[in-house]
């Protein structure tokens, strides 16, 4: 019995110590990393966030001509689109969602009734900005083709076609 107690002790007190002591430090070490990040790139975000905002009112002009195209083709219309860090996980539901509206930037995307993006990060795209630096983002989009309501959520580094029909909500749900 004893070899027993001699290889399986040690391998509790390994795991007792890599779950209570080694894995909730680590974490908090990436947290505190994560939060200085933050603090550092706040200016920067900022200063983003006022170059979107502004490119976003350059935008407007040529948005409502987009929409107004769209409508008498019955093409398509983003009806909203997100941006950013979407908290899905109930458990997590304190954190705050971390996302910016980008509706009218893709809709000046749209070209012919299509909206096609490559696969690379969206925050290059004009009036986008990083709204949680250095955090996993996607994209989210609800939009209107044909008159029918569409959804979908995108990753950040996904390439993105729509409409698409597997997009489609069903409406007799």
């Amino acid at each position: 019995a004893l070899p027993i107690y001699a290889t399986v002790g040690p391998l509790v007190l390994y795991i007792a110590m890599h779950r209570l002591v080694i894995k909730p430090y680590l974490e908090a070490q990436k947290e505190k990393d994560l939060e200085k990040q933050r603090e550092s790139s706040a200016t920067d975000i900022l200063q983003k966030k006022q170059e979107a905002e502004a490119a976003v009112r350059l935008m407007q002009e040529s948005v409502k001509r987009i929409i107004e195209t769209e409508e008498s083709k019955m093409g398509l219309i983003i009806l909203n689109a997100w941006y950013g860090k979407f908290v899905t996980d109930k458990s997590r539901k304190n954190e705050k969602v971390k996302v910016i509206d980008v509706t009218v930037p893709l809709q000046c995307l749209v070209k012919d009734s299509k909206l096609i993006l490559t696969e690379a990060s969206k925050v290059g795209l004009p009036g986008f900005y990083d709204p949680c630096v250095g955090e996993e983002k996607s994209l989210k989009l609800l939009y209107q083709f044909r008159g029918v309501l569409h959804q979908v959520l995108s990753g950040d580094m996904e390439a993105l076609r729509i409409p698409k029909q597997s997009h489609k909500i069903d409406a007799d749900i």
